[in-house]
C-alpha cells in the first residue's frame, strides 16, 4: 500500500510539475479531464490553434442552414461548429467552453477527431 502511495505523490507530482509549465497559457485546461492524456492533448491544442482562443479556421468549408453559419473550426481546440453540437463560434472562442466540447468529442471519437494528431503535427508541442 505505501509503495501505491508513493506512485501516487510521484505522479501527482509530475503533473503539477506539467501544469506550472504551462501557467499562463489556456491549453492548460486540458488538464482538468482525467480520462484523456492531458500531454496529447496539449500538443493537439497547440498545433491547432498556437493556444489562441480566438481562432477561427475553416472559413472554406461554411455553409448556412435555417439561416445559421456552419462549418467553421473555432477556439483552441478547433471545434467545428455543426448542426446538432448546439454550438456557436463564440462559445467556442471561450476557453472553458472549448475544452468542455472538445471533451464530449473526444469520449465520441477520440484523438482521431483532430487532424494534428492522425498526421502527427501535436508530437511538435509535446
Amino acid at each position: 500500500l505505501e509503495d501505491k502511495i508513493n506512485q501516487l505523490e510521484v505522479e501527482l507530482q509530475a503533473k503539477a510539475e506539467r501544469k506550472q509549465l504551462v501557467a499562463n497559457d489556456p491549453c492548460k485546461l486540458v488538464y482538468d479531464y482525467q480520462e484523456w492524456y492531458g500531454r496529447i492533448m496539449y500538443g493537439i491544442c497547440k498545433a491547432e490553434s498556437k493556444g489562441n482562443p480566438k481562432a477561427t479556421g475553416d472559413t472554406t468549408l461554411t455553409f448556412v442552414k435555417d439561416g445559421v453559419t456552419y462549418g467553421m473550426s473555432c477556439g483552441m481546440l478547433q471545434v467545428r461548429v455543426l448542426p446538432g453540437r448546439g454550438i456557436t463560434c463564440e462559445q467556442m472562442h471561450n476557453p472553458e467552453q472549448n475544452v468542455a466540447k472538445a471533451y464530449e468529442i473526444w469520449k465520441a471519437q477520440s484523438y482521431q477527431a483532430w487532424t494534428c494528431f492522425s498526421n502527427g503535427r501535436y508530437l511538435n508541442y509535446i
